[in-house]
């Protein structure tokens, strides 16, 4: 897998790429997203960084509760150094693909001349845990919405 970083300039522009990728098959748990504030994206419709997706930036707030289990908060520093960017009103995307299809997403985020491929590398050990444990605990939460339904459903037939 390959970790990316690209900088577009205002949210638009990155709900466009966002799209691309998307069409490309690129699944949206690999596209990580950053603004100067979650209304920028939401206003854009674009998804707005989860608790774990701020804490792999920032190491602190969700990333000192699973620091536990996982040794250290998975802290990318690459993302921090654009706090003057994102502050500016662009828009950090961090792409997460697989090594067999970097060609075709370089030429793909080529296309759009106002973005920037900022680096071209491999993710950290500690984002390929964090990334792991993303996914134990969303199938954890599909798995408890599932029952949470299944209860609701049961609760009328139980006052009968």
């Amino acid at each position: 897998m390959k970790r990316w970083h690209v900088l577009t300039p205002n949210a638009e522009t990155a709900k466009t790429l966002y799209d691309d990728l998307i069409g490309a098959g690129i699944q949206a748990i690999h596209i990580h997203l950053f603004a100067k504030d979650h209304a920028t994206l939401t206003a854009a419709r674009l998804p707005v960084p989860t608790e774990m997706e701020e804490a792999m930036v920032s190491g602190e707030g969700f990333g000192r509760l699973i620091s536990g289990i996982m040794g250290n908060a998975p802290s990318d520093p690459k993302v921090k150094s654009f706090k003057a960017e994102l502050e500016a009103g662009r828009v950090l995307m961090v792409v997460i693909l697989p090594k067999t299809r970097a060609d075709e997403i370089r030429s793909l985020i080529g296309g759009h001349t106002d973005v920037q491929l900022i680096e071209a590398g491999g993710p950290t050990e500690a984002t390929v845990r964090a990334e792991a444990l993303f996914q134990e605990i969303r199938a954890l939460v599909q798995e408890t919405n599932a029952k949470v339904k299944e209860l609701h459903e049961l609760i009328p037939r139980l006052r009968q």
